[in-house]
C-alpha cells in the first residue's frame, strides 16, 4: 500500500497515524507512487501503480482535507467521482518515477516522467489533461540506464531544473532544460 506521513517539526518526526492509505490488494492500486501539485484550492495526486509499466491517473482534495481519504475525487475521464476505481488513465503506460508541477511562465501543467528508457515530458492546461504529446527531455542514447527526471519544486520562468538518475555509475545529477511560453522544450 502507499499513504501520506507527515511532520509537524521540520522532519524530526512523522506521523502516519490516521492519513490516507491505498490498498494495493492484487497489485492493481492505481495511486502506488504518488506526486502532488497544490492549485485552485486543491491538491492533486497524480498516481502509478507499482513497478515502471503502468498508466497514470489523477485524484483531488481539498486542501484543508488532504488528510481525509473520503474527501479525495478521481478523475473519470469526463468529471470528478468519489469512486477511486473509476479513476481513467490520463496517460497511457509506461509511467512511471513521475514528477508533476504547474509552471506560472507558461501558464501549463507539467509532466515529467521515465517512458521506456527516456525521460519525457507533457503539458496540459488543466490537472487532468488533456496531455500534449510526449518531448524527449533526456535520451537513453546519451545517458544509459536513466531513470527518475525529478523537477525541482522551486522551478520558475522557463528554465526546469530536475535531477536526473543513472544506474551506472549509481548517482544522481542536477539537470536544466528550457521551454518556451508554450511548454515547449528549446534547449
Amino acid at each position: 500500500r502507499s499513504g501520506i506521513a507527515y511532520s509537524d517539526d521540520n522532519g524530526e518526526n512523522w506521523t502516519t497515524v490516521g492519513t490516507p492509505t491505498w490498498e494495493n490488494t492484487g497489485g492493481t492500486n492505481q495511486f502506488q507512487m504518488q506526486a502532488f501539485v497544490r492549485g485552485g484550492g486543491y491538491i492533486y495526486v497524480y498516481g502509478t501503480p507499482n513497478g515502471r509499466s503502468g498508466s497514470a491517473h489523477v485524484a483531488r482534495v481539498p486542501e484543508a482535507q488532504l488528510l481525509t481519504k473520503s474527501a479525495y475525487q478521481y478523475w473519470d475521464g469526463t468529471s470528478w467521482v468519489a469512486t477511486e476505481s473509476s479513476a481513467a488513465s490520463i496517460v497511457t503506460a509506461p509511467v512511471s518515477e513521475l514528477s508533476v508541477q504547474y509552471n506560472a511562465a507558461s501558464n501549463k501543467y507539467l509532466m515529467m516522467y521515465l517512458s521506456g528508457e527516456d525521460i519525457i515530458m507533457r503539458t496540459s492546461s488543466s490537472p487532468q489533461g488533456p496531455w500534449s504529446t510526449s518531448q524527449v527531455v533526456v535520451s537513453s542514447a546519451d545517458y544509459p540506464g536513466l531513470y527518475g527526471g525529478f523537477m525541482h519544486p522551486w522551478n520558475s520562468g522557463g528554465t526546469i531544473h530536475f535531477t536526473l538518475s543513472q544506474w551506472n555509475p549509481y548517482n544522481v545529477y542536477l539537470m536544466k532544460v528550457s521551454i518556451d511560453s508554450n511548454g515547449i522544450i528549446t534547449k
